[in-house]
């Protein structure tokens, strides 16, 4: 499987969102396609389609901590291989 950076990014910033365990990551990224999509969701249909409780989905809306979010991206659009 070949992904790029960013899509990798993506997958990593859902996962450091704090109180996402992996029920609901694998819930949400199925409900919404993608990690990347989960990300760009509103708070409505994080609730409804995503089927996180309200508090749930503001989390999300802010994502992670400020640190993750301020790391650079250097080569984003870089493929790499993923076992």
């Amino acid at each position: 499987m070949t992904t790029n950076l960013a899509d990798l990014r993506a997958w990593l910033e859902l996962r450091a969102i704090p109180g996402i365990g992996d029920a609901a990551y694998c819930r949400l990224v199925a409900a919404f396609g993608s990690p990347d999509a989960v990300l760009k969701a509103g708070r409505r249909d994080l609730v409804s389609k995503g089927e996180v409780s309200p508090v749930m989905a503001s989390a999300i809306e802010a994502g992670p901590d400020q640190l993750l979010r301020d790391a650079p991206t250097g080569d984003a659009g870089r493929q790499v291989d993923v076992l």
